[in-house]
């Protein structure tokens, strides 16, 4: 009954990413620019690329909470730190815990919910009690598809104040889930679903509710008492602040600083504070202006998992982190004060471009700065204070306009475009120098994969697997095949069986060229060469498929149409072994990953993870630059860091053993009975995977030792050929004309872009 709720929180977590990290702190803000203490040269053309960093300097008091197990619901409150521990021995039951901040102790607080319920919100009441909402997940069955919900108030030895079934409440809502609770001095307690909140007395009594329009992000309280909710309008978030007296929404907050992420610190003196991943800022609503107070990265903090932000009255900042797998400094407390920059430790600094921030890079570079005492990375996101396709075009600006940062991050496969131009170091005399490593610990076929016309510009740290799959009986017992291959199935395909899901013209194209396009495209060779019988065949062959084929609300997904025998092939991506796994339970016999096919002898292409990175041919800092690529490749970050699939054998050996530990509970006759490690699918179609097998780890393995080539796209050419294409496939030009429009076009941006 505890179990399933723990199974839940741990599931998000591990799905999100990495977790957070408080050690350190490091140079910052106040405008610095960043670049600003590395060489001359090279800081000079850093600081035009405007990538202002804000926010002050600070210096940190850390302690480890004396809990290393998964926790959650953390709640502060006089001198104590409330949790809910998940029992990792205990198949992650849910226990409630204190941890006396003066004593340094953790007890377990007993207490009494009732019979089936785990707790699913925390809070502090306000008056020196707790209050929490539990849940009981197992009364949806009953319950026409909802949970059923006790609010409860209860004192911190763990005995009960009051407690009130408010399952009829909530389900007033359309969507009858409850993510939110608050409370207040006032004796009002707030409970918040998608986009409804309640306002109760101190008896669970309904006082009234209040629509929110959108969907609510997260709930607070504002200097003063007042309660707030974030909620989604379009492609922002606003704050909305709620008139308990007149019951309803009296003030309403944009700010372009709010974006999309809008989380609540607690109650400040006077000051109204909000944070999301980047940055903690103040906001002031009279003049609808915001500061920032604290860069995240810039103080080593990975703010995904913080579980507690307060802003003390003298500008110092209380934090708690829960870190569910201790791999980034634990479940800790952290007090951080303002210094003056000179305090900061003086580090080398490395600049590192990119156009997305995400997890992993954000995870990577705290543990870096963290571990080492020489080298600081500090992020150039190009996409800052504007849109991901903006950002790509003032990416490519400052680049190819010489304004290079030390790091290069691609996230759009033109790492090719721009070692073509000469901008990209050689990583190979890295590897096997002095600083290097031994390349037989690692998948040496995607080390090699990853090079261009025998010279490596970029490293991922890991990989994930795209491919194209099909029963053997149907595509053979390889890991490649020709278009030949493709039209002799498609030939003898039965009436109603598709090849691929929802198939059409372009979509078939597309299967052929989105990973063979340099047999007629190579901007580094100076290759371009569409007009001939090869290409004019695939285009044929493509055009045999209907040019569109939508969805229909009937339509079953491809999943259930793979398992039942009406489509053949499916794209998939391999990014851990669960996927290999999934894949074999959808067919349901054989299978084989032929991938896409061309004339490689392996027709799957290796992707990159969220890291892709180059080093500038240009840097002044090299050598700084690749002690961050080194540790990208240490069994450190490979066994706790990596997202899909690792490059080091070791570290996949791990996963592999990972996935192969079986899981059981005992059933209602006492049998112990194995329990699925991932239930994954659709609305008609759900999967369930277990332990991995050993023959189902070699055959993940035997896969990736077959990749020779990685997922490079030129995406400018893909839309010349695509585009083009379509005058042909809808009857608007013949094939002979487009194919010379498609050969003039590639051949003009070959050679602008040489």
């Amino acid at each position: 009954m505890l179990k399933n709720s723990g199974k839940r929180w741990l599931a998000f977590f591990l799905a999100a990413g990495m977790a957070l990290s408080l050690a350190g702190c490091s140079k910052g803000g106040n405008g610095t620019q960043p670049g600003e203490n590395g060489n001359a040269d090279n800081n000079q053309q850093t600081q035009e690329n405007q990538v202002q960093i804000e926010g002050n300097f600070y210096t940190g008091e850390y302690e480890k909470l004396p809990e290393d197990s998964s926790i959650g619901k953390v709640v502060v409150m006089d001198k104590a730190v409330y949790f809910v521990k998940y029992d990792e021995e205990n198949d992650y039951a849910e226990k409630f815990m204190k941890y006396d901040t003066e004593s340094k102790q953790v007890t377990e607080v007993p207490i009494a919910f009732p019979e089936g319920y785990d707790i699913d919100m925390l809070c502090a009441a306000g008056d020196g009690n707790l209050a929490a909402v539990s849940v009981n997940w197992d009364s949806a069955n009953g319950n026409g598809g909802a949970p059923a919900y006790f609010l409860s108030l209860f004192k911190d030895d763990g005995s009960v104040v009051m407690e009130k079934d408010i399952t009829e409440m909530v389900a007033e809502e359309e969507a009858p889930y409850l993510y939110h609770l608050t409370a207040w001095e006032d004796g009002r307690i707030y409970v918040g679903g998608g986009q409804k909140v309640w306002v109760l007395d101190r008896e669970g009594n309904l006082e009234f509710s209040v629509p929110t329009d959108n969907w609510m992000s997260g709930m607070g309280i504002l200097p003063g008492g007042k309660l707030a909710v974030s909620s989604y309008e379009g492609e922002s978030t606003v704050i909305k602040v709620l008139d308990c007296e007149k019951k309803a929404w009296a003030d309403t907050w944009k700010n372009d600083r709010f974006g999309m992420e809008v989380r609540f610190t607690a109650p400040a003196e006077g000051e109204i504070y909000f944070y999301n991943a980047n940055e903690l800022y103040s906001f002031d609503p009279e003049t609808n202006e915001t500061k920032v107070l604290a860069n995240w990265l810039n103080n080593d903090i990975l703010a995904e998992y913080l579980a507690y932000v307060s802003v003390l009255e003298d500008g110092s900042i209380h934090l708690i982190s829960c870190d569910y797998n201790a791999v980034t400094g634990g479940n800790e407390i952290a007090l951080l004060t303002q210094a003056d920059e000179k305090a900061v430790s003086e580090k080398q600094i490395i600049t590192f471009g990119t156009v997305e921030v995400t997890t992993g890079i954000r995870s990577s570079i705290i543990n870096f700065n963290k571990n080492n005492d020489q080298y600081r990375i500090q992020i150039l996101d190009y996409a800052s204070g504007t849109t991901r396709e903006e950002g790509l075009v003032r990416f490519k600006n400052e680049i190819t306009s010489g304004k290079i940062p030390d790091l290069i991050n691609f996230v759009d496969g033109t790492e090719d475009f721009y070692a073509a131009k000469g901008l990209l170091e050689d990583l190979k005399p890295y590897f096997d120098g002095e600083q290097g490593v031994n390349r037989a610990d690692y998948f040496e076929n995607i080390l090699a994969a990853m090079e261009t016309d025998g010279k490596m510009y970029v490293l991922s740290p890991d990989f994930y697997i795209d491919t194209i799959c099909g029963k053997t009986k149907n595509v053979g017992s390889g890991y490649s095949w020709t278009m030949d291959d493709m039209k002799a199935l498609e030939e003898s395909r039965e009436s109603g069986v598709e090849m691929f899901d929802h198939e059409t013209k372009a979509g078939v194209l597309d299967a052929y060229l989105r990973y063979n396009m340099s047999q007629f495209f190579d901007i580094n060779e100076g290759f371009c060469d569409f007009d001939n019988q090869e290409f004019r065949d695939i285009l044929e062959f493509a055009n045999r498929f209907p040019l569109e084929n939508e969805y229909q609300e009937t339509d079953a997904s491809e999943w259930r149409k793979a398992n039942e025998g009406s489509l053949l092939l499916l794209r998939e991506s391999i990014t851990m072994i669960q996927d290999y796994q999934m894949v074999q339970s959808i067919f349901g016999e054989e299978i084989s990953f032929v991938g896409y096919p061309g004339k490689s002898e392996c027709g799957s292409a290796a992707g990159g993870g969220v890291l892709t990175v180059a080093i500038s041919a240009k840097s002044e800092n090299k050598e700084g630059a690749w002690t961050f690529i080194r540790s990208l490749l240490e069994e450190d970050y490979q066994n706790n860091y990596v997202y899909y699939l690792p490059l080091l054998k070791s570290a996949f050996d791990k996963k592999a053993e990972a996935a192969s530990k079986a899981y059981y509970a005992e059933d209602e006759n006492g049998n112990q009975v194995e329990q699925a490690t991932m239930s994954i699918g659709t609305n008609d179609f759900v999967l369930e995977v277990y332990a991995a097998k050993e023959e189902e780890i070699a055959k993940i393995k035997e896969l990736i030792e077959k990749i020779d080539h990685m997922k490079r796209v030129d995406d400018q050419v893909f839309s010349i050929v695509s585009e083009e294409a379509g005058a042909y496939f809808g009857g608007q030009k013949s094939i002979d004309d487009v194919v010379a429009v498609i050969q003039s076009r590639a051949n003009i941006y070959m050679n602008e872009n040489k």
